[in-house]
């Protein structure tokens, strides 16, 4: 009887091990399966990695590209503006070369197509040549006459004799737009007031009534005194402003 027991026992001690044993072969099995799937899953990842990688480098590439050809457009649109803007002020190109010589800008004949008088009766003055203060001048005596009245300043009424002139001075011949508005110095005399239409920037001075003017790389004060009306003295020394940047200085 105790035989029989124990044969039973190695039986199914038998039985239970072979299919521990398939048991473990099968959890084997199953966790190089597991691997090799994980596997299969970090290769199909780092792909779909690589991809969006590729595709965000092309929408990076493309947002470029049109950023550098929005700034060629706002480039090119800058230059034709700046071309458009030139023709509506309407400044011709020059080629005059300033010698230095103040009769280059105000001849005698200019003066006196401006003035209306005769050229054979001007007088020219020309003082401080080659110096700083250098100022050429056109004088016709036309019998103009200053009148001032008697007064708490006047003792009595007096009556003197005007000279009828045309002046240039202050010619910078390697001026610039900013030496040219430091010279005009708009803190310092807020009463010039800017004159549109007169070469490329022009002020007028009230106090002085002279006109500044600055045209290519040039810049000159210029000054008719030819009557006792101020405001066509004014006009005057504007049309001769013109007359000089249209056939003087082009």
């Amino acid at each position: 009887m105790k035989n029989n027991i124990k044969i039973i026992l190695m039986l199914v001690l038998v039985v239970y091990g072979k299919g521990f044993s398939q048991t473990s072969e099968q959890q084997k099995k199953l966790t190089k399966n597991q691997k090799s799937m994980d596997s299969i899953s970090q290769c199909i990842s780092l792909e779909e990695a690589l991809e969006l990688a590729h595709a965000r480098k092309k929408s990076l590439e493309a947002a470029l590209k049109a950023k550098n050809n929005n700034i060629k457009v706002k480039i090119k649109d800058s230059i034709n503006n700046k071309k458009q803007l030139k023709t509506l002020l309407a400044i011709p190109e020059s080629d005059f070369v300033f010698s230095g010589d103040y009769n280059d800008l105000l001849t005698l004949e200019l003066a006196s197509r401006i003035s209306g008088f005769e050229p054979f009766l001007g007088r020219k003055t020309h003082i401080l040549q080659g110096m700083t203060g250098e100022i050429l001048r056109y004088n016709w005596e036309n019998g103009r006459e200053e009148i001032k009245e008697k007064s708490p300043t006047n003792r009595k009424r007096t009556v003197s004799s005007r000279t009828d002139i045309i002046e240039i001075k202050w010619v910078d011949s390697e001026a610039d737009m900013e030496s040219f508005l430091n010279f005009i110095d708009l803190e310092k005399y807020p009463e010039k007031t800017k004159v549109n239409g007169v070469g490329e920037n022009a002020f007028w001075s009230p106090t002085k009534e002279h006109l500044e003017v600055y045209y290519h790389g040039i810049s000159f004060t210029l000054k008719v005194a030819i009557s006792d009306d101020a405001i066509s003295d004014k006009e005057k020394t504007l049309a001769l402003a013109k007359l000089i940047i249209a056939e003087q200085l082009n």
